[in-house]
């Protein structure tokens, strides 16, 4: 008789009452998940994941967490441990968020407002075929399919980019966020017209409310204090 693998599932939230619920919710849905391990951050996770004497097969990894995010986080298990599959699970739904997360070495995205049954499907499906497009993947990203992924990735916003975003969200001028970034103000102001024009936004408070939707303008704490400290 042929008998399941236990498939062993690590998680990363920092909000103890869904990760806790969400370690029940696993547990429930099928006696082949087995939660082995808990972290309420990403230096966490990789620390326990580090020391685990069984490797998770998978991770459920959440964007915003403090200190190490959910990209980084990402980008870290796929690069130490290339067997283990991320699955994001997080509460935003923008084209960004689910591109980059692809980007960081992500197999799935998933709402946190999706039915229990379609972490179980995610979960089976990222671990028997690699890939699962979700429909809210699919609702984005109609065409994506595991072979031209990155090609899709390709069209995210750049690093620099990203900072302008993130900077637009400080009391800086476009002329102090110039000098920031090293670059000529005619540069900035071209950034700042291009996002406009892909987003159909027409302000700078556009902007930043794009910004904070999306979790780009969560700034580090590396930036703030530099920033901080030039005023």
């Amino acid at each position: 008789m042929h008998t399941l693998p236990v498939i062993n599932i690590a998680l990363a939230d920092d909000h103890m009452l869904i990760l806790e619920g969400l370690a029940n919710l696993i547990h429930d849905l099928d006696s082949h998940f087995n939660v082995c391990i808990q972290a309420a951050g990403g230096k966490e996770l990789l620390d326990k994941i580090s020391d685990a004497d069984i490797r998770p097969d998978i991770c459920l990894i959440d964007i915003h967490m403090p200190g190490m995010d959910g990209y980084e986080t990402m980008q870290e298990v796929s690069r130490r441990w290339p067997g283990i599959k991320v699955i994001t699970l997080s509460i935003d739904i923008d084209d960004y968020a689910i591109l980059r997360s692809l980007k960081c070495g992500a197999r799935s995205y998933l709402s946190k407002n999706v039915h229990p049954n379609v972490v179980k499907e995610a979960i089976l499906e990222v671990y028997n075929n690699e890939y699962y497009f979700s429909d809210l993947i699919l609702k984005k990203f109609p065409k994506m399919t595991r072979k031209n992924i990155k090609d899709h990735t390709k069209k995210m916003l750049t690093d620099s980019q990203v900072k302008f975003l993130q900077l637009c969200c400080t009391n800086m001028t476009y002329e102090e966020i110039a000098i920031e970034m090293h670059l000529s103000r005619r540069t900035i102001e071209k950034y700042c017209s291009k996002l406009k024009d892909i987003y159909g936004i027409h302000s700078r408070v556009g902007l930043v409310k794009y910004a904070l939707y999306t979790g780009i303008g969560v700034i580090n704490t590396a930036i703030f204090v530099k920033i901080s400290n030039t005023k």
